[in-house]
């Protein structure tokens, strides 16, 4: 009976064990280092994926929009599957940079996938030009996301501005908190599917026209290993503009939990939690 009583003391005298998250600060401890490393993993595969697939599905001969649609749709449905619970699967730095400014991951964990999906989209980009023909891989630059020579580079910037303000729209959309239940139903099963939808829907609408880039790290992978870097601020600075543009409309006006104590608790409480319901009877925004 002693011996039952202090192992139950030594039970709830032991620290208690925080579960690490993308919300929280890493300690240094081997647990939430295994799980940075679980997260950077992730986010390398799941972006070097990316990179290889769409260099593969440009090289000649010529598809049609339809086909490349379809690969894209399978492609973000199977990242996402695989990714999706590990690390978010955002494989996308505009994505990445809107979960910090909203608060959804730190700073150290927003670098840590930066870093990653950019290695990541070189390693895919490599290991696409070495396993293609030396006679292919000279066309198109390596899958080189170039804009159509009609289109002016500022036009370009705004189609793809356009691009990134709809995948991030849909994304906070997703995942905001305070949706109404019969919109989060099957959430994360159905994710795969919906930002394969948002992806194809995409390509399909601005391949013809600024070569649908869409990704600052999948961009920039392929255009190191091309050694060509005409027009990439293009597909660095529109995406970025688009993210951002999204955060602001969402967060300020479309979010369900959107009020005045909300926003400014996003702005200046450093304790603030995206799962607390900050609204009040007089400063809601939205129903």
């Amino acid at each position: 009976m002693t011996s039952d009583n202090n192992r139950s003391n030594c039970v709830n005298n032991s620290p208690i064990s925080i579960k690490p998250s993308m919300d929280r600060l890493p300690k240094c401890s081997t647990i939430d280092f295994y799980y940075l490393l679980r997260l950077f993993i992730s986010e390398l595969i799941g972006t070097g994926t990316l990179c290889f697939v769409a260099i593969l599905y440009s090289l000649p001969p010529i598809t049609n929009p339809v086909s490349d649609c379809i690969i894209v749709f399978f492609t973000f449905s199977w990242i996402v599957w695989i990714f999706g619970p590990i690390s978010g699967a955002q494989i996308n730095p505009i994505v990445t940079i809107a979960f910090f400014i909203t608060r959804k991951i730190t700073i150290i964990h927003t670098i840590l996938f930066i870093i990653a999906q950019l290695i990541g989209a070189i390693l895919g980009a490599l290991l696409a030009k070495n396993l293609i023909p030396n006679d292919l891989s000279q066309l198109n630059k390596i899958g080189l996301v170039m804009k159509n020579p009609l289109i002016s580079q500022g036009n370009a910037v705004g189609f793809e501005l356009f691009g990134g303000f709809a995948i991030v729209l849909a994304i906070l959309a997703t995942t905001d908190e305070f949706r109404p239940n019969i919109w989060t139903a099957g959430l994360f099963t159905s994710l795969p599917f919906q930002m394969g939808v948002v992806h194809a829907l995409l390509v399909g609408i601005l391949a013809r026209y600024s070569g649908a880039g869409l990704n600052p790290a999948r961009c920039l992978g392929t255009a190191v290993v091309a050694n060509d870097f005409t027009d990439l601020w293009v597909y660095l600075v529109g995406p970025l503009c688009g993210s951002l543009i999204a955060v602001i409309l969402y967060e300020v006006v479309l979010s369900h939990g959107v009020s005045l104590d909300r926003l400014k608790a996003w702005l200046t409480n450093p304790d603030f939690d995206r799962n607390v319901d900050y609204t009040s009877r007089n400063e809601v925004f939205s129903d």
